[in-house]
């Protein structure tokens, strides 16, 4: 059996993933002539935004979308809060137009680093050599349910999906019940959603109006209630709060409510949409993280305890997702300390040699 060699590269930094923040860290070390590749593993620009529902608008209007070099608010009207294809558009428009060295089919398999210093990117095609490394995946990885996922994998009585694999109403059984599960902005922009697709919804919602407008504050004073809705917009628009799904035994789905345990069975809904968020994985940094703990999910600082390794486009540790300013934010970051450890190794690289010479 002959082996097949994977190409050898060598360049100075390596971005991964080019959703939002890879292509703004992308476009900034272009500006400062700082080569490097961009690493996509699907064929997509933006690849995470292709999962989000048909009817989905950004919270934020057009005039709060920052990217480096354009404003989104320049392109469609400033007071419009774009839809799901007009972002993925203008995500497309920036990369092509700013001719971003994307190299896509790329899944990073792993991260190291080598005798000399170097990190060693190892993707499914080629093997990279680097100084720096901008791990820009996000958080949007892997599914994460309310309650074991043993337990909903025994769910036979209705469909249960989650909310990055919902996109319409379209194959959903009319005279059954929607059940959307979830407390984030996400949540309850689906029950919406499927509400104005003539759907009866109901809510799994584990916290008050209070908590949630607390915690998507950054959310709400951008939008209305129509684009974001509230927790008290739904249940006057007649959706019920059942509150917190506890678990599923049966068949049977249990909620917890001030207190109060009520059960439902799973076949009173056509379909059950958990908007329960995701579980970050970075497995492929485990080779540089083998000596700590695994299980922490690096910090949205971006400049980390590795020289040369950054991760952007984490959440704050109040939000829920990443805002694509807050993600621009990191990326100009990322790039000054690379531009400051450039000058920084110059100098030294300068006095080397006055001192040999």
């Amino acid at each position: 059996m002959l082996h097949q060699f994977k190409p050898t590269h060598t360049i100075h930094t390596i971005v991964i993933g080019a959703g939002p923040t890879g292509l703004a860290a992308s476009y900034l070390l272009k500006e400062q002539n700082i080569p490097h590749i961009l690493l996509e593993q699907t064929q997509l620009v933006a690849s995470s935004w292709h999962r989000l529902w048909n009817n989905y608008k950004l919270a934020m209007p057009a005039k709060k979308v920052e990217m480096p070099g354009v404003n989104l608010g320049d392109y469609i009207r400033q007071d419009q809060h774009p839809s799901r294809d007009e972002m993925i558009a203008f995500f497309e428009w920036y990369a092509a137009y700013h001719a971003l060295p994307i190299c896509f089919k790329s899944s990073v398999l792993s991260i190291r680093k080598s005798f000399g210093n170097k990190f060693i990117v190892d993707t499914n095609s080629a093997t990279y050599f680097c100084d720096k490394v901008i791990c820009c995946i996000g958080p949007r990885q892997n599914p994460k349910y309310p309650i074991d996922e043993a337990k909903i994998a025994k769910v036979t009585q209705t469909q249960l999906m989650h909310s990055s694999d919902y996109q319409s109403c379209a194959n959903f059984d009319p005279a059954k019940k929607v059940l959307v599960v979830g407390s984030g902005a996400s949540a309850l922009s689906i029950a919406y959603d499927v509400l104005n697709q003539g759907y009866m919804v109901e809510l799994a919602c584990a916290f008050s109006q209070e908590h949630i407008l607390a915690a998507n504050q950054h959310l709400y004073e951008s939008s209305d209630e129509t684009i974001v809705p509230t927790l008290g917009f739904l249940e006057e628009a007649g959706i019920l709060n059942r509150g917190r799904l506890i678990d599923i035994v049966d068949n049977t789905l249990i909620f917890e409510k001030e207190s109060e345990i009520a059960k439902m069975v799973c076949k009173d809904y056509g379909v059950i949409i958990c908007a329960t968020g995701y579980q970050p994985s970075f497995q492929l940094l485990n080779h540089l993280f083998r000596y700590v703990d695994l299980s922490l999910t690096p910090k949205s600082d971006c400049i980390g305890e590795i020289p040369g390794l950054y991760i952007a486009g984490i959440p704050k540790e109040n939000e829920q997702t990443v805002i694509i300013s807050h993600g621009t934010e990191q990326a100009k970051k990322i790039v000054a300390d690379i531009m400051k450890c450039q000058a920084t190794q110059t100098v030294a690289n300068h006095r080397k040699f006055v001192a040999k010479y």
